[in-house]
């Protein structure tokens, strides 16, 4: 017998074949005997499988008893007839045994080997009892289950999706504006697709020294005088994103407090520091109250750390502080002697404060 090329599959075949030339009664009865063959078949995927051990046995006896009689056999090279693998079993290569046993009943039991009488890795032990007949030849057909190659599935879906649109700029009090005051800027957008919509904003054109301060879909910009380019993009939750660009000019001016800001001082602050230069402050004219105001400190000696009007933070001005008497604040609360401003005034003052470049 020849080795062939190990494949997926094994099994054991025979056909019962008739001797034809003598009967039961021709023979002698000290030559009784009789005769099992087996094919060893692989199936046609690549196994460990160069040949098989074919065992007989007592009929009940495991595969694991006493041996009667053994043969070693190498994959054949020719295919399994069809007579004996059926329709769908003739790419598979087999091994074969015969043995001349008495008549009786036997367990076969057929090891796949991977090489110097080393069971299968992949390919499993089979076994069936048989029954031997005076005077003829059992071929049975076993079959020992290999292991495969595994598979599974991959479904891929594609989904589309379509970036964030912008829809609105909102730019107060407009895209021109002097050092003097700061820029709010909001925008708006929507997602074709529902989905969350984070912004970026960036400055991709301009004098250095200018600020973009941003919070989610609104930003505050200030600078020196120049021209600007301003970027927004809105991203959604896949990574598309959308962006628009638009220009921002700033221009030189001689900074003065707002014309409802110093009618406020006007009425309220004098004489002390309208007329007068009461604690080195004086709040007259409109410019001369900026000058004096925005990023200066107090002159109370105690607050001289203070700062009078921090741009954009109304919290941290002093001013504002004097006007609440809040806590902690040197000398009396402003006006001094008068009732305090009504609220919508300190409102306004508030307003102006956050406006200004930061």
């Amino acid at each position: 017998m020849t080795r062939g090329t190990p494949t997926s599959k094994l099994l054991l075949a025979s056909a019962l074949l008739g001797c034809g030339c003598a009967t039961a009664t021709d023979l002698d009865a000290g030559d009784r005997v009789g005769s099992i063959t087996a094919a060893v078949e692989i199936g046609a995927l690549a196994q460990d499988v160069t040949g098989v051990r074919f065992d007989v046995l007592d009929a009940a006896s495991a595969c694991d008893g006493a041996v009667l009689v053994t043969e070693t056999r190498a994959l054949e090279s020719e295919p399994l007839p069809a007579s004996l693998a059926g329709e769908d079993g003739a790419n598979r290569p087999f091994a074969d045994a015969l043995f001349v046993l008495e008549p009786g009943q036997y367990r076969i039991c057929a090891t796949p080997l991977a090489g110097e009488n080393r069971p299968s890795n992949r390919c499993a032990q089979a076994q069936m009892t048989v029954r031997v007949t005076e005077g003829r030849t059992n071929e049975v057909v076993l079959v020992s289950r290999c292991a495969g190659t595994a598979s599974g599935g991959l479904d891929v879906v594609v989904a589309l999706n379509d970036p964030p649109r912008i829809t609105a700029v909102t730019l107060d009090p407009s895209k021109f504006v002097t050092i003097c005051e700061s820029l709010a800027i909001s925008v708006e957008a929507e997602d074709p697709n529902g989905d969350a919509i984070t912004y970026g904003w960036a400055l991709r054109v301009g004098p250095d020294g200018a600020r973009l301060i941003a919070d989610g879909a609104a930003a505050t910009f200030s600078g020196p005088a120049g021209d600007y380019l301003v970027e927004i993009s809105a991203a959604d939750t896949r990574g598309n994103s959308s962006s628009l660009t638009f220009p921002v000019h700033v221009s030189e001016a001689t900074c003065a407090v707002p014309e409802a800001v110093q009618a406020i001082f006007q009425s309220t602050c004098s004489p002390c520091h309208i007329t007068g230069n009461s604690g080195g402050l004086r709040l007259s004219p409109a410019e001369t109250s900026y000058a004096n105001l925005v990023a200066r400190n107090a002159g109370a000696p105690a607050c001289s750390s203070q700062v009078l009007v921090a741009p954009g933070e109304p919290a941290a001005s002093y001013l504002i502080a004097k006007l609440r008497n809040t806590a902690g604040i040197c000398g009396t609360a402003m006006p001094r002697n008068r009732p305090a401003l009504p609220e919508e005034q300190i409102q306004l003052i508030e307003a102006w404060i956050s406006a200004l470049p930061n």
